[in-house]
C-alpha cells in the first residue's frame, strides 16, 4: 500500500520507510547528501528525536555523495536552534546503499537541490521536477554584515517581462526581512547587490508571497 505523506506530519505515529517496487530513477540529475560529519541519517519522521525516545530514529547512515531524488518537503522542527526547519522527503537512486528506499533528510544536509512541491496527503503530488528552479540563491560578495544575497531569477518558470517581488528571509526572519521589486526580462535575471545578512544560519528567498521559493543556503 503506497505510504501517504502528510504536509503536517507533527504526531507520535511516523510512517515507516517505503521500498517501491518499482525501478528507481537514475542519479545523473540527482541531489546528494553532504554533511561535515561524513554522512546523514535517513528518518521516519521529519525531526530528530527527543533523548531516549525510540520513535524517529535514524532508520539509515547515508554517507556524504549518496544519490537521492528529492520527492517532496515538509517544515518541522531544526535540529538545531535558528536553522531551517525544512525537511526533504527522499528516494534512494542508483549507486545508493538501498535503491528505492525512502524516508526524511534534513535540508540542510541535502546538497544540488532541485524544485520540489510540498507533502500533501496525495501521493500523485510527488512528482520529481528536473526543470529548472524558478529562482536561486548563493552566497554573494561580502557585505557590510555577512553576505549579499546573489538571486537568479529564472524567466522559464516565473514569466518574462514583468516585475516580480523577492523577498529575503534568514533564520532569524524567517517570513522575511526586506523585499523588493525586479524587471524579469527574457534571459536569467540577476540581483546581486540588495539584500545581505549577517545572521549566521540559513538563507532563502521567496518570489510573489512565496509562489515560488529558492534553495537553502547556509553562511
Amino acid at each position: 500500500m503506497l505510504l501517504r505523506r502528510l504536509l503536517l506530519v507533527m504526531t507520535a505515529l511516523c510512517a515507516p520507510l517505503l521500498v517501491l517496487a518499482a525501478s528507481p530513477a537514475q542519479a545523473n540529475d540527482a541531489s546528494h547528501i553532504s554533511s561535515r560529519s561524513g554522512g546523514a541519517y535517513m528518518r521516519d519522521c521529519p525531526h530528530v528525536p527527543a533523548f531516549g525516545a525510540t520513535d524517529c530514529a535514524g532508520q539509515q547512515f547515508l554517507s556524504n555523495g549518496t544519490p537521492v531524488e528529492m520527492v517532496c518537503y515538509v517544515d518541522s522542527e531544526a535540529p538545531y536552534a535558528s536553522r531551517s526547519p525544512r525537511w526533504f522527503w527522499v528516494r534512494q537512486l542508483d549507486g545508493a546503499p538501498t535503491p528505492g528506499a525512502e524516508g526524511y533528510v534534513w535540508s540542510d544536509l541535502v546538497t544540488d537541490q532541485t524544485m520540489t512541491p510540498a507533502c500533501t496527503n496525495q501521493p500523485d503530488d510527488y512528482v520529481q521536477q528536473f526543470q529548472q528552479a524558478a529562482v536561486t540563491l548563493d552566497a554573494g560578495a561580502p557585505a557590510p554584515y555577512g553576505h549579499y544575497y546573489n538571486v537568479t531569477v529564472h524567466p522559464a518558470q516565473v514569466g518574462e517581462d514583468r516585475y516580480v517581488t523577492v523577498t529575503c528571509a534568514d533564520s532569524q526572519d524567517p517570513s522575511g526581512f526586506y523585499s523588493y521589486q525586479l524587471y524579469v526580462g527574457e534571459t536569467d535575471t540577476v540581483s546581486s547587490s540588495v539584500c545581505y545578512s549577517g545572521v549566521q544560519g540559513w538563507h532563502e528567498v521567496f518570489i510573489d508571497d512565496g509562489s515560488f521559493s529558492s534553495n537553502v543556503v547556509t553562511w
